[in-house]
């Protein structure tokens, strides 16, 4: 099969084993986030679950990207002069990490990294971006998660969650597919500012919002949203919640310390 290539200008903006080849005619890329590697305790946890998230990449026809500063083109004035992206946010003493990179405050938290490189990847001819956490460790990688997207879908998440009261769409894996919708989705969730005020996240309220979700105190549907017809909710078995099994499972909780020993008693 000849491979086809995503345009130039993509390749311009990645190193070569960054490259994203297609398979069977469609060019997928599995995406993370990376880290520095002064964060010693996330390092550690990013050693563990990078490697089962390039078998699963492999095995399924993606590149594996683990992205992170480097990789953000499209919204780097954002990321390196955030004032303006922060302004009015009530919640930044409180969220300050997950505003801003507590290793230099002069930059958005890498945590915005996944939204705006998701969104580049697809105006730059990626066809399908399925972004996991970089503490989601990969227990089962048999099935693509792509096989599980309806071919009139290019929204696709878990809606389970930690709790009962606490389950909705995005978080620790979602999936979108490169089309007009998505990519006014993706705009939309990076203009949004209903994280700004909100009393305990950042990163993924807005998210939830656009597709009619509450945000606080519990998360649960309570609107239509105009993005529904392109959304599909993975069955349940796709995301566990440590202990919980699953195909992927995330290691939630706060902080780093303890994660990559919960990791290493599940995986043996």
């Amino acid at each position: 099969m000849e491979a086809r290539w995503v345009p130039t200008s993509y390749l311009l903006r990645w190193t070569v084993s960054d490259q994203v080849e297609a398979v069977e005619d469609m060019t997928k890329v599995l995406l993370t986030t990376g880290c520095d590697p002064a964060e010693r305790e996330w390092a550690e946890v990013l050693a563990l679950t990078h490697p089962r998230m390039r078998s699963y990449a492999t095995r399924h026809g993606y590149d594996f990207v683990p992205a992170w500063y480097r990789h953000v083109i499209d919204r780097s004035d954002e990321f390196y002069h955030p004032e303006a992206f922060v302004d009015g946010a009530v919640n930044y003493e409180v969220r300050a990490d997950f505003i801003r990179w507590r290793q230099d405050r002069s930059r958005l938290a890498p945590n915005w990294i996944r939204y705006a490189v998701a969104e580049q990847m697809l105006r730059q001819g990626v066809d399908l971006v399925v972004y996991v956490d970089g503490d989601v460790v990969i227990m089962d990688k048999l099935e693509d998660v792509a096989d599980a997207i309806p071919a009139d879908r290019w929204l696709a998440s878990p809606v389970n969650g930690p709790a009962v009261d606490n389950a909705g769409p995005g978080g620790p894996l979602w999936a979108v597919r490169r089309c007009p919708d998505a990519l006014a989705f993706l705009e939309a969730n990076w203009r949004g500012q209903v994280w700004k005020s909100h009393p305990a996240w950042t990163d993924g309220v807005d998210m939830l919002a656009l597709l009619g979700y509450s945000t606080w105190p519990t998360v649960r549907k309570i609107a239509p949203s105009q993005y529904d017809a392109g959304f599909c909710e993975l069955r349940r078995e796709w995301m566990g919640w440590y202990p919980e099994s699953g195909r992927f499972v995330h290691i939630g909780g706060g902080g780093f310390a303890g994660k990559a020993e919960k990791i290493r008693r599940m995986v043996g």
